[in-house]
């Protein structure tokens, strides 16, 4: 459980991760609603197959037609009712980040980084808001859909053939059938349409996340750096050292008591950043040597 107020970085950055868990849900729901709309469009026309039986008078393959509606229809409820399991998880996400971008505290942050959060936090409120929206419309579509199914397994038992074409299409099995799967298309199509809204909020929420963690890590490293420094800290550009002059070890032995030569030994990075020759010199002490 996070604390009641957290960093603008971290609270931006668990938001982030929430709304990323959301938007996979909502890209899995859109491809079953894909499968779900050919199931739907399947069921479809197979019930306008069995209404051009009735009405030509060949009425033979009528009842498996009306089968095929049945299995059609069942198939596409059973994933209506999986698109509805997944909005929940991803309003389950949403809410997550909005708990999280809630208690964003922004005292230290800037005005400009204080809008940043706010932004982020009303688009996260409309994206829980459309998911909230679609829910009910994919439970609605799947229960026209489980009583399309319903109605045309019981119709495929209808005797097609010993009633007139009227009286099978009207007062008979087709009707009711053909009022269910109507009403299950267009809250289909209400939702397809819902949740492609969701899915653009959700992207526009995560692209406002993005920008406001980048924003605020920024301010909030500049404000660490600021604090080192004032603190006494070592700057982060790092100065060469200096040159160190020294007598070289062992000079007695080496000259045989020769007054004592003084000897440059370079520290890496010296002659560079005097702006120099970066080339190592031979040592007077090597000269003598030499000699």
């Amino acid at each position: 459980m996070a604390s009641d107020a957290e960093q603008g970085p971290d609270g931006i950055h668990a938001a982030r991760d929430a709304l990323e868990d959301a938007a996979l849900s909502i890209r899995r729901a859109r491809l079953d609603l894909q499968d779900m709309h050919e199931q739907v469009s399947a069921a479809s026309r197979a019930l306008s197959d069995v209404e051009r039986q009735v009405r030509s008078g060949e009425r033979e393959d009528a009842s498996e037609d009306m089968n095929r509606v049945a299995r059609r229809s069942q198939e596409a409820a059973d994933l209506g009712i999986t698109v509805a399991t997944r909005l929940r998880n991803a309003d389950q996400h949403i809410a997550e980040a909005q708990d999280h971008v809630g208690r964003i505290d922004t005292s230290g942050l800037s005005a400009q980084e204080s809008a940043d959060v706010a932004s982020l936090r009303a688009r996260v409120d409309s994206y829980g808001k459309a998911v909230q929206l679609a829910g009910p419309m994919a439970t609605a579509a799947s229960e026209h859909l489980y009583g399309a199914s319903h109605l045309a397994a019981r119709a495929a038992q209808y005797d097609f053939s010993e009633v007139a074409p009227s009286e099978a299409l009207d007062a008979g099995s087709v009707a009711p059938v053909a009022h269910d799967l109507g009403r299950a298309q267009e809250a289909e199509r209400h939702l397809g349409r819902t949740v492609e809204l969701a899915d653009d909020v959700g992207q526009k929420s995560l692209d406002s996340a993005q920008m406001a963690q980048a924003d605020t890590r920024a301010l909030f490293e500049a404000d660490r750096l600021s604090r080192g420094a004032s603190d006494g800290q070592a700057p982060l550009r790092r100065r060469a050292s200096a040159p160190l002059t020294r007598l070289a070890p062992g000079w007695q032995s080496s000259l045989g008591g020769n007054p004592p030569l003084l000897v440059i030994l370079r520290c890496p990075g010296a002659s560079k950043a005097r702006g120099g020759d970066s080339r190592e010199r031979p040592s007077e002490l090597d000269n003598g040597r030499r000699h």
